[in-house]
C-alpha cells in the first residue's frame, strides 16, 4: 500500500480550513472532488478520517494518528522538492527584515536557508521599517519582510497577534488591574511605530493612563528593557522571548489588532528565485505557528 502525496495535501488542507468547502476553495477544487479525494484515501487506509459533526469537522481518533504522519511526509516532501530545485537557485541575495520579525525564529531560518540554498550568498539587512524601505526604494535590496504600507506590492506570508509583555517580578501585572490608577509604564519603538501606537490607543479606549518610560532604537532594545523590568511593551508575539510574560488574551487590554508581514520583491531579480524563498519561508513559519 502506498500513499499519495496529493490525497495526503487535500486531508490536510480540509483539516486546516475546517472543511470541505473551504477546503476546495484553498486547492482550487470543487467540492465533490474533495469529497471524492478523502474517500480515496479511507478506502486505500480502509479506516475512517472524519467523525459526525454538528458544525464544521471532527476528526476520528484514526484521522488524527494519520494527519500527524501526513504532516510530517508533506513536510519532509516539500524539503525534499526544494532540495531538488537547488542547483538553480544561485546568486547572491540582499534580504531585509524588521527587527520584530522573530528574534527566536530568524536564526533557525536562516540556518536552514542556507543548507537548503548552499548557493545562495545571503547579506541580511535588520532594522525599523521606515529605514528599510528607504533601502529598499533606492534598489538596495532584493527581498524585503516588513509591515503593510511599503511602496510595493508585498505577499502577505504571516499574521501574528499583538501582545503585551513583560517581565515578571517587578510588580508589572498589577498595572493591568481595572482599578489600578497609576500611569502603566511603556517601552516602545519611536514614533512612528505601529505598536506603540496600538498600545497607546487600547490603553486610551480604557481610560488608563500611561507613560513612555523607555524608547530604544529597535527591538532588541526594548526587549532589554522589558527584562529589566522597566516597564511593559506591546510586540508581534513571535517578536517576545521566552524569558518574558504575556498578558492572558482573556484579558479586556488583551484584544490588540493582528499584525501581517509581508514578503516585497525587487522586480529584477528571478521569479524562480522569489518563488522558492517565498514557498520556503512559508513552510518553516508554518511550522512554528
Amino acid at each position: 500500500m502506498e500513499l499519495d502525496i496529493e490525497l495526503l495535501k487535500c486531508f490536510e488542507a480540509v483539516v486546516d480550513q475546517n472543511g470541505f468547502t473551504q477546503a476546495g476553495k484553498h486547492l482550487g477544487l470543487s467540492q465533490s472532488a474533495v469529497s471524492q479525494r478523502i474517500q480515496r484515501l479511507e478506502d486505500r487506509i480502509s479506516k475512517k478520517l472524519f467523525s459526525k459533526a454538528i458544525r464544521g469537522i471532527e476528526l476520528s481518533a484514526d484521522g488524527e494518528v494519520l494527519l500527524s504522519y501526513a504532516r510530517r511526509i508533506l513536510s519532509l516532501h516539500n524539503e525534499a522538492v526544494q532540495w531538488i530545485q537547488q542547483p538553480s537557485m544561485k546568486g547572491n541575495l540582499r534580504i531585509g527584515f524588521v527587527d520584530y520579525f522573530g528574534p527566536d525564529l530568524l536564526p533557525e531560518i536562516v540556518s536552514k536557508f542556507s543548507k537548503a540554498y548552499p548557493n545562495i550568498h545571503l547579506e541580511l539587512h535588520a532594522g525599523l521599517g521606515m529605514n528599510l524601505d528607504s533601502i529598499y526604494q533606492e534598489g538596495n535590496l532584493d527581498i524585503l519582510l516588513a509591515g503593510a504600507g511599503i511602496n510595493g506590492n508585498g505577499e502577505r506570508i504571516m499574521t501574528d497577534p499583538v501582545v503585551w509583555a513583560y517581565k515578571d517580578g517587578h510588580g508589572l501585572e498589577t498595572f493591568f488591574s481595572a482599578d489600578c490608577i497609576e500611569q502603566m509604564p511603556l517601552v516602545t519603538l519611536p514614533q512612528p511605530c505601529v505598536f506603540r501606537a496600538m498600545a497607546i490607543n487600547m490603553l486610551d479606549a480604557y481610560s488608563k493612563s500611561w507613560d513612555v518610560v523607555f524608547t530604544g532604537t529597535g527591538v532588541a532594545s526594548v526587549l532589554a528593557a522589558a527584562r529589566a523590568g522597566l516597564g511593559i511593551t506591546a510586540l508581534p508575539r513571535s517578536a517576545v522571548t521566552k524569558d518574558l510574560s504575556i498578558l492572558s488574551s482573556d484579558h479586556p487590554l488583551a484584544s490588540l489588532p493582528e499584525f501581517s508581514t509581508y514578503l516585497y520583491h525587487n522586480q529584477n531579480i528571478s521569479t524562480e528565485l522569489v518563488k522558492g524563498i517565498t514557498d520556503y519561508l512559508k513552510i518553516q513559519l508554518k511550522k512554528r505557528q
